[in-house]
């Protein structure tokens, strides 16, 4: 899981092809180490999507767009924004939600 910068955020996601999952996180939540941990370990075994980290408190315009102000995790498909993820998240919902894109992609 690579972190990101604002100014990287077009680059790696808005013009990347496939999906991209990104972790808009607060280093002082408790709430945001506990998305780390279930992203990380997606990571681990998941070769469908990138996996990125943002600080949410250093990227005021992206928050601004996508209306973040608390942690989220945003999942993209070929730039595409597809679901914001703001509420508790689950390792396995994440992955569900994961692996249909990914078959839906294949298509």
């Amino acid at each position: 899981m690579k972190k990101i910068a604002e100014t990287d955020f077009a680059d790696l996601v808005i013009q990347a092809d496939g999906l991209q999952v990104v972790h808009f996180y607060n280093p002082y939540s408790d709430y945001s180490n506990y998305v780390h941990q279930i992203l990380k370990e997606l990571y681990e075994t998941n070769e469908n999507a990138c996996f990125f980290q943002i600080n949410l408190l250093q990227c005021e315009t992206l928050c601004e767009r996508y209306g973040i102000s608390t942690p989220s995790v945003l999942i993209f498909e070929d730039g595409v924004l597809q679901d914001i993820l703001q509420d508790l998240v689950s390792k396995d919902a994440l992955a569900a939600k994961l692996a249909v894109l990914a078959a839906s992609a294949g298509t």
